[in-house]
């Protein structure tokens, strides 16, 4: 992913890793519960 974390979920967004704490490279499927 070039350094990248890919957020899935309703609003999916790629950021590089370093701006959100995120690990390199890293896929995260996110859900919100009510």
């Amino acid at each position: 992913l070039g350094g990248q974390a890919i957020f899935v979920g309703l609003d999916s967004k790629c950021l590089h890793a370093f701006e959100c704490g995120a690990q390199l490279d890293c896929i995260y499927f996110m859900c919100d519960y009510d």
